[in-house]
């Protein structure tokens, strides 16, 4: 069986179309998509792997689970649970590649969520499209889409010129 060039493109702008929807909604229902930047959490998570971060309540994180939450200068984490401080409302946090438990506890206010699971190099593509080139190629496959739909319809005839008798 012969694969037609036209299929792969449906295919190609559906799996797009599907990545963009999820990635629209998702904030939508509390959930984050992140891109893993460094290798602090290898090999449970590699550096362009996505992030798939679920709503939770702090109180409701376990030991091992991995935590995202923001640092005192704004930049987002995801480390694994070390230990759970429920008086001072705190948590103690480790990147899997590293030595040492994080330097600082975090605060349960600052905790926003727990990784669900993560789609390996996918980050890699979301990285791009965020980029500048990224929407460059964004406009130009909307363009070549329409272009091809146009140029289809006018190959099979689809594009009548206006009827005589003014009908």
């Amino acid at each position: 069986m012969r694969v037609r060039p036209r299929h792969i493109g449906s295919v190609a702008v559906a799996a797009f179309l599907a990545l963009a929807l999820a990635g629209a909604l998702a904030p939508a229902f509390g959930w984050r998509l992140d891109v893993v930047r460094s290798g602090s959490m290898s090999p449970a998570m590699n550096v362009g792997d996505l992030a798939v971060t679920s709503p939770e309540r702090p109180e409701d994180l376990a030991l091992g689970d991995v935590a995202c939450f923001r640092t005192s200068d704004g930049s987002h984490v995801c480390h694994r649970i070390m230990a759970i401080d429920g008086p001072n409302s705190t948590i103690v946090t480790k990147g899997d590649a590293n030595e040492e438990a994080d330097p600082y506890a975090v605060a349960f206010g600052d905790v926003e969520g727990k990784v669900a699971f993560t789609v390996p190099y996918l980050g890699h593509v979301v990285s791009f499209l965020q980029g500048p080139l990224g929407w460059a190629f964004i406009i130009l496959l909307g363009a070549m889409l329409v272009f091809g739909e146009a140029k289809e319809a006018i190959v099979k005839g689809g594009a009548q010129g206006p009827r005589e008798g003014g009908e």
